[in-house]
């Protein structure tokens, strides 16, 4: 609903992508928030940020600039957590 960069994509994809955009958010927080596997954090952070890149094309493509705009935010900022976490 209203995710047109993932149209003419197999259904199964979509939903791999959603599930592994999930699974990094999660990645994010909860690792910091318990205190275990700390290096999850910019691990995903980073793994988040190589994905970016593509999305933001996919969105360019398709003349959707506030959509390239947040893609290119969550680039920058979870290269940040990525360094931030990597040399604290």
């Amino acid at each position: 609903m209203g995710q047109t960069g993932v149209e003419g994509l197999h259904p199964a994809f979509i939903k791999f992508i959603g599930i592994s955009e999930i699974a990094g958010s999660i990645a994010l927080i909860l690792p910091t928030a318990i205190n275990m596997l700390p290096w999850l954090t910019p691990l995903s952070a980073l793994c988040l940020a190589l994905i970016m890149p593509f999305a933001a094309v996919i969105h360019y493509r398709k003349n959707e600039p506030r959509n390239v705009v947040t893609n290119v935010t969550l680039f920058i900022v979870c290269i940040l957590i990525s360094l931030a976490k990597t040399f604290s």
